[in-house]
């Protein structure tokens, strides 16, 4: 008896840790600028009230990648990199019978982020001055499909020019997310393709 009310007290505490992860809700934030010959890149999530924080910081040709618990830098051990060539995969799959899901997919993963900040300012402009048009001419249909999304960008088809600053900021509920993305992949054209023999 003793054995068994421990294990169902450790299993309720397990329980209880699991839907305060599911249920509170998950800062990220995202700053980058993108010029014509670097991306800098300031990014972090934060999980359980500020307990976890996950940061990702790329400037120039330095990245740093870090986790933090209450605040303070976990040390990680330096590993050597390995450079391991990437093998081409030639093989495709036949979308089709799936597009509409993961469009609609996409759409409710949308609506579940919605960023309390999405700003996207600058300049851009391509060598080939039809890539710049066709860029132009996207651009109020995602401002359509994200209409949170505060876009001021000005095309120049003068010169190859990259000037660009994006910011966003907001939090998710990952049992959500989760019921969302689970829900996807049970759909019956997803199993189709995810189970489909080679």
């Amino acid at each position: 008896m003793i054995f068994l009310k421990v294990f169902l007290m450790i299993l309720a505490t397990i329980l209880i840790i699991l839907l305060v992860c599911l249920l509170a809700k998950v800062k990220y934030g995202l700053s980058s600028h993108i010029g014509d010959d670097s991306i800098d890149i300031n990014s972090s999530i934060v999980f359980l009230f500020g307990i976890i924080t996950i940061k990702f910081i790329k400037k120039g040709d330095k990245l740093d990648f870090s986790v933090c618990l209450f605040g303070k830098r976990m040390k990680k051990k330096n590993k050597k990199q390995k450079y391991k060539k990437k093998k081409n995969n030639k093989k495709k799959k036949k979308w089709k019978s799936i597009f509409t899901n993961l469009l609609e997919y996409f759409r409710q993963v949308l609506n579940i982020l919605k960023p309390k900040v999405f700003k996207i300012e600058g300049v851009y402009g391509f060598y080939d001055p039809s890539i710049t048009g066709i860029i132009s001419a996207i651009l109020p249909i995602v401002t359509e499909i994200v209409p949170l999304a505060s876009i001021s960008l000005d095309p120049t088809f003068e010169e190859e020019k990259l000037d660009i600053s994006i910011k966003i900021y907001g939090d998710i509920t990952p049992i959500v997310l989760a019921i969302r993305t689970l829900s996807f992949l049970l759909s019956r054209d997803v199993r189709k393709v995810i189970f489909e023999k080679s």
